[in-house]
């Protein structure tokens, strides 16, 4: 494990964590013989991804000494050092980097998600190791049955090094992007995402974003989608959607909020 050190200015989508995440989504693209989950039934899911993830809060609250909402670079290093990361000071220092939204040397919690995520789809966290023997192509969760754990069993889960409940909903999130990305490129586009959403809004459910003949008009993925989503997905207003951004969006999507984001909504 890596020793705390000081994080530098944020990296571009160029690090290489993001091109492992760009080439684990071209490995799933390229996997004919596996299917992907549709959106619509992602949305499904939500409730219980929600519950999945904010379990992890109070691994992340531990981590948190000084009560702030929000874990620094050293922190950071002692929540992955408990879950038994592989990760070394570079890849250590470029996931912090990679989900630090905001550029401000910190985490929140919805930020901390996003260097799990990002550490756990790659393998740099063991517990990614029990949830399927094959990848990229173990990936896939279509048809799978995702796990349902209490609270306090996805944490002893993650602890164990058996966070099954958690990957799925990474997974879940992977395959999300992947229906989005026409292209293939393991970036998205704004102009990709526009004809994505305006199919799942005008012609139902499409190859690859839902399934036309058991959900002929997905519902959820009708109300659920729209311009407002789609500034969500490229924080940085760049036109374009790294992986790290969509997870970002899509833990907000699940239901999961930043202390500051609760009181915005209280003071609306």
């Amino acid at each position: 494990m890596a020793a705390a050190a000081t994080a530098g200015s944020r990296i571009s989508t160029s690090g290489k964590i993001e091109e492992r995440v760009v080439e684990l989504i071209k490995a799933i693209e390229a996997d004919k013989g596996k299917p992907v989950t549709p959106f619509n039934r992602i949305i499904l899911r939500f409730p219980l991804m929600a519950k999945t993830l904010g379990a992890i809060k109070s691994i992340f609250d531990a981590a948190d000494t000084d009560a702030s909402g929000a874990v620094e670079y050293g922190e950071l290093v002692t929540i992955m050092s408990e879950l038994g990361a592989t990760m070394n000071e570079a890849e250590l220092t470029e996931v912090f980097h990679a989900a630090d939204m905001y550029d401000d040397k910190k985490l929140s919690f919805r930020e901390f998600l996003v260097g799990l995520a990002l550490g756990s789809l790659l393998g740099l966290v063991p517990f990614t190791a029990a949830t399927s023997d094959e990848k990229p192509a173990g990936l896939r969760t279509a048809g799978e049955k995702h796990v349902k754990l209490s609270a306090a069993e996805v944490v002893t889960s993650l602890k164990e090094k058996d966070g099954r409940a958690v990957m799925q909903t990474f997974h879940l999130f992977l395959e999300a992007y992947v229906t989005f990305d026409r292209r293939h490129t393991g970036i998205l586009r704004r102009q990709e995402i526009e004809e994505a959403m305006l199919e799942l809004t005008t012609a139902g459910a499409t190859d690859g974003v839902g399934d036309r003949k058991q959900h002929p008009v997905p519902t959820e993925a009708l109300a659920f989608l729209s311009e407002e989503r789609f500034k969500e997905l490229d924080f940085d207003d760049d036109g374009k959607c790294t992986f790290a951004e969509f997870v970002y969006a899509m833990t907000s999507w699940v239901g999961i909020e930043d202390p500051d984001e609760e009181g915005e909504e209280a003071a609306e």
